[in-house]
């Protein structure tokens, strides 16, 4: 079988220590390098500004550092495809990039004929390639790691709105292979787009396995954290989609005699004027013993952070699955979050986790509050995530590849 996966990024084959891994490259690593997938794999980083990988025994790269795919395109075809932009006088730097990467792509699919294209997530590129696909019969998969949906009103997430339209719009899109991470993702996604084949698609959860190990570092030194205060993760980029504001909101409403039992510790990436609202927040209310932001850093370290906290939590208004909720079960943390994700109706035990029911910062407070008041064992969370690991997730993957070539998905 030949596999030719599109996403984004993935992460290196030797090690998880560069601070660009998040999530999604993360998953990507763990499926395409797994052992056990076994068959001639191709790998297309299709946004150029992330393209670092690293030479891999198991992966054959197609190149796409910045503007050297223009070099796989025929010069006659560059010039076609720089007047077409021209004409839309609009956005043409980013027109031209996406039509000439598409060319690219396409030329790569023409000459390697993969049985199966693989793509992660929608992007305005990925749409285009996923209506080539079915243009021309080649199977594909898409796999959605995050789904905004018709009913959302997420500011910056119009853009992916829009692409969802157009994607699911798509003349014969039932002929689309589709996976999502959750199952209630999948039922949303069903409900808004009916022309999508219900037989096509599927839930594949993600999976982790991680490597316990050794405390590198002291972070409660690090930080000057009292050996009495828990510790509660937070771990993900800084945005509205993730929803940090409100645990300061929930945080704010304590009594001081429950803020002194904890402290928030924030790792992920911030464009400034997010940074600004949550430290402006802090300082605004007193809490900067109870919250704390940390830039991003190696994703090996943060395991570290894993190994010393008592708790995850996620107050994101979109979350299709949640990576920080099974790896935080590896570690044996309960986690903490609100009881409408779409992640929670696969991963909900109230052995390993505790969620707010109403989408309130007293509600959100209540869950926090219950949380470290609560007797947790580790040793059944860690057990629990022994549900979530990273071989079941890559069988699942490769289960869908096998029906798919034999024809038993009609």
């Amino acid at each position: 079988m030949k596999l030719l996966i599109i996403g984004n990024s993935i992460r290196s084959e030797s090690g998880v220590k560069n601070k660009k891994i998040n999530g999604l490259n993360k998953i990507l690593g763990d499926i395409y390098y797994s052992k056990h997938l076994k068959c001639e794999k191709y790998f297309f980083a299709s946004s150029y500004n992330f393209s670092y990988i690293e030479n891999s025994k198991t992966i054959n790269n197609i190149p796409n550092k910045k503007y050297n795919f223009i070099f796989g395109i025929n010069i006659i075809e560059i010039g076609k495809i720089i007047i077409n932009s021209l004409v839309k006088f609009k956005k043409i730097r980013k027109t031209i990039i996406k039509e000439l990467q598409f060319k690219y792509i396409t030329n790569k699919i023409n000459t390697i004929k993969p049985d199966i294209i693989h793509i992660h997530d929608l992007s305005d590129l990925h749409k285009d390639i996923i209506e080539y696909c079915i243009s021309l019969s080649i199977n594909c998969v898409l796999t959605l790691h995050i789904y905004i949906g018709k009913k959302s009103t997420l500011n910056n997430y119009k853009k992916l709105q829009s692409i969802e339209n157009k994607t699911f719009n798509i003349k014969e899109i039932h002929k689309l292979y589709i996976t999502t991470v959750s199952s209630t993702l999948s039922k949303r996604l069903l409900s808004d787009y009916p022309n999508i084949s219900p037989e096509k698609t599927t839930t594949i959860i993600n999976g982790t396995q991680l490597n316990i190990p050794e405390s590198t570092y002291n972070i409660r030194k690090l930080y000057n954290i009292d050996y009495q205060k828990k510790i509660i993760l937070c771990i993900g980029r800084l945005s509205e989609r993730k929803n940090q504001i409100q645990i300061l909101q929930a945080i704010k409403e304590m009594n001081p005699v429950e803020q002194k039992k904890f402290i928030v510790l924030c790792i992920g990436k911030a464009n400034n004027s997010t940074k600004k609202i949550l430290t402006n927040f802090i300082k605004l209310n007193g809490l900067e013993n109870n919250f704390k932001i940390i830039n991003p850093i190696p994703y090996s370290e943060i395991q570290n952070y894993y190994l010393q906290s008592d708790f995850v939590i996620s107050a994101s208004i979109n979350e299709a699955f949640g990576l920080t909720f099974i790896e935080g079960f590896s570690f044996g943390l309960p986690a903490i979050t609100f009881s409408d994700l779409d992640a929670i109706t696969d991963l909900y035990n109230n052995r390993v986790m505790v969620t707010a029911e109403k989408r309130t910062s007293e509600s959100l407070k209540m869950a926090i509050i219950s949380a470290i008041n609560k007797k947790w064992d580790n040793n059944y969370i860690k057990q629990y995530s022994q549900s979530f690991s990273d071989e079941k997730m890559v069988f699942n993957y490769l289960n869908l590849y096998q029906r798919i070539l034999t024809n038993r998905i009609k």
